[in-house]
């Protein structure tokens, strides 16, 4: 990463978004999709380690 971090990210749910996907449900609020694709295309260009369909709970990281 930019400061030398090694950075992971476990998402519970299939995709990425979080409440983003909720917002942009509502009429007129279809903007909060360009965030949430955003947000994923930087952590691909950071090199995030994504897990997506994994909760993170102390277990995981025994």
């Amino acid at each position: 990463m930019a400061r030398g971090h090694k950075v992971s990210l476990y998402e519970k749910e299939s995709e990425l978004g979080g409440l983003t996907l909720i917002a942009a449900k509502a009429p007129g609020r279809d903007g909060f999709l360009d965030v949430q694709r955003y947000q994923a295309y930087q952590m691909k260009l950071l090199g995030v380690d994504v897990h997506l369909n994994t909760e993170a709970t102390a277990d995981t990281f025994s």
